[in-house]
């Protein structure tokens, strides 16, 4: 659903106790009846602010080579990848070949923030991998890096109190 100035409307502290599988080919979200089951698993860590969020993040490589945690963002739209910007020099990538843009700040626009696009090897963990995505790094993102979640599989399978996701297709 894609309603203006809404990024989302269901919060995951409320499915922390629920198993419950996003279906990018179908475009649903779907709470089983029986327990998730998979081969390949992923693990997350969850983290929480004021016991009113809940934020999900995981391990990638960087170019096969550079392990970091990042977010995962289901809001974030497909294919989202952004990375602190101190990643352009440890991935040796050139910055006069990158593309930068600045954005103001929607909460003060006399702050802008740089951000330069490129592309870099790859993005992998266990199970997925996408090479040479289109990449952004982000002038003082406070992550080692944000991705969205769609690049990890078609169908995936969430359990938060196991601290799982399920790859099921």
């Amino acid at each position: 659903m894609k309603l203006a100035g809404i990024n989302g409307l269901i919060s995951l502290p409320m499915l922390y106790d629920t198993e419950f599988i996003i279906d990018y080919t179908k475009k649903q979200l779907i709470f089983p009846k029986e327990k998730l089951k998979s081969d390949k698993i992923i693990p997350i860590q969850l983290t929480t602010n004021a016991d009113q969020s809940l934020d999900i993040s995981t391990y990638v490589y960087l170019n096969k080579k550079y392990r970091i945690n990042i977010l995962l963002d289901s809001g974030a739209g497909d294919d989202s990848f952004w990375f602190s910007d101190r990643f352009i020099s440890t991935l040796e990538l050139d910055p006069t070949k990158l593309e930068v843009t600045e954005r103001a700040s929607e909460f003060n626009p006399q702050i802008k923030t740089k951000y330069a696009k490129g592309h870099i090897e790859s993005i992998s963990n266990s199970f997925a991998k996408v090479e040479d995505p289109t990449v952004f790094f982000v002038e003082g993102l406070i992550y080692e890096g944000k991705t969205s979640i769609n690049w990890l599989g078609k169908k995936l399978g969430f359990n938060l109190k196991e601290k799982k996701i399920y790859l099921l297709d």
